[in-house]
C-alpha cells in the first residue's frame, strides 16, 4: 500500500463572470478555455487530504470527509477516475479529507479537495505531475461535476487574486491586489446551496456576466481592497443572489468596522475584510445570528498547495 498527503487552501469568490462556451465539457481539452473571470481571497484554511492506494482486481474508490463516509464527494471521485485513466491496472483508492471550511457555500472546498487529491495521488502513483497539470485535472473534474467554474485557478495560487482570463491553470491569466498583512477575513455560512442550476443555466448567468464584466474593469481602474469589496457588495445586490439574512449581516459587520463585506459566490454565506484591530467588534456584531463556532477568522495565505 502506498500513502501520500497534500494540502490545498480554500478560496472565497467575491464576484465572477462565467465563460462557458460548451458545458459540460466532454474532454479535458474542451475544459481548458471554460471557466470564469473574477476575484476573491485565498485563505490559510483549506483541505488536508490523505490517500492510500493498493492494486486490486477491480477499481474501488472510497472517500471520507472529516471522518465520515462521503459517497456524495463526486469531484474527488471524478479526479480519481481521471488519474486512473492515465495509468495501467486497477486500484483500491481511499481518500480522507479534513475540511476546515463549510462545504457547498462558496469556499472552494470542492476545488481544494480536487487539487489536494490530485497532488497526493500524483505522488502515490509516481506520476510527478506539475502544479499546472494537477490544476487541469482538478479544473476538468469540477466543471464536469458542476461544483465550480474558476475556483481551481484561485486555490492553486495565493493572496487576493483577480482572474483576468478564464480557463484551466496554464491557460488562464491572473493578477493580484496587494493586501496589508494586518488584514483578516471573517466569514460564516448559513447553509450549503446547489450551484448546478446556476452554472448550467444561460439565463441565470446573464446578469452575472453583465455585472461581472463591469466590476472587473472598475477594479482594474482602482485596484484597492476597499474599493474591491465595495464593488463586490454592489455586484451581489445586482445579480439577485443576495438573501435578506446575508444582507442584514453585511450591514451589521460594516457598521462594526469592517473595511468591506459581501456575499460568497456562490453561497448563502458572507465574508468581510477586517483589520486585525476590528476583528472582535465585527464578530460580536453578528455572532448571535449564527450557530456556535460558525464564524471563521482566517489570514489570506501567501502559499499555495503543498505536500504534507
Amino acid at each position: 500500500m502506498k500513502r501520500a498527503s497534500a494540502f490545498c487552501p480554500a478560496g472565497i469568490s467575491s464576484f465572477f463572470q462565467a465563460v462557458t462556451p460548451d458545458l459540460p465539457p466532454k474532454t479535458m481539452q474542451d475544459a481548458y478555455t471554460v471557466g470564469a473571470r473574477g476575484g476573491g481571497f485565498i485563505l490559510k484554511k483549506g483541505v488536508y487530504t490523505q490517500v492510500k492506494v493498493e492494486p486490486t482486481e477491480s477499481t474501488e474508490i472510497e472517500v471520507t470527509i472529516n471522518g465520515k463516509n462521503a459517497p456524495e464527494a463526486k469531484v474527488t471521485c471524478e479526479v480519481c477516475r481521471l488519474l486512473l485513466d492515465e495509468i495501467e491496472g486497477s486500484y483500491r483508492i481511499q481518500v480522507d479529507h479534513e475540511v476546515e471550511v463549510p462545504i457547498g457555500a462558496g469556499y472552494g472546498a470542492s476545488a481544494a479537495g480536487a487539487v489536494s487529491t490530485t497532488m497526493a495521488l500524483s505522488r502515490a502513483f509516481g506520476m510527478h505531475l506539475t502544479l499546472n497539470r494537477i490544476g487541469q485535472f482538478a479544473h476538468f473534474a469540477e466543471i464536469r461535476c458542476a461544483t465550480g467554474l474558476g475556483s481551481v485557478s484561485g486555490v492553486i495560487r495565493s493572496g487576493m487574486i483577480l482572474i483576468l482570463e478564464p480557463g484551466a491553470p496554464g491557460y488562464d491569466r491572473v493578477d493580484w491586489l496587494p493586501l496589508d498583512p494586518s488584514h483578516r477575513i471573517i466569514t460564516a455560512s448559513f447553509a450549503p446551496i446547489s450551484k448546478e442550476d446556476i452554472i448550467f443555466s444561460p439565463n441565470a448567468l446573464q446578469a452575472v456576466n453583465r455585472e461581472g464584466a463591469k466590476v472587473l474593469q472598475q477594479i482594474l481602474a482602482n485596484p484597492t481592497p476597499e474599493y474591491f469589496m465595495k464593488l463586490c457588495n454592489r455586484f451581489a445586490n445586482k445579480v439577485g443572489f443576495l438573501s435578506e439574512r446575508i444582507a442584514d449581516v453585511l450591514e451589521k459587520v460594516i457598521d462594526a468596522g469592517a473595511l468591506g463585506a459581501t456575499q460568497n459566490m456562490i453561497g448563502d454565506a458572507f465574508h468581510a475584510l477586517v483589520d486585525v484591530d476590528s476583528v472582535d467588534s465585527v464578530i460580536q456584531s453578528v455572532a448571535h445570528l449564527f450557530p456556535p463556532n460558525a464564524l471563521l477568522v482566517s489570514q489570506v495565505t501567501c502559499t499555495g498547495p503543498r505536500h504534507t
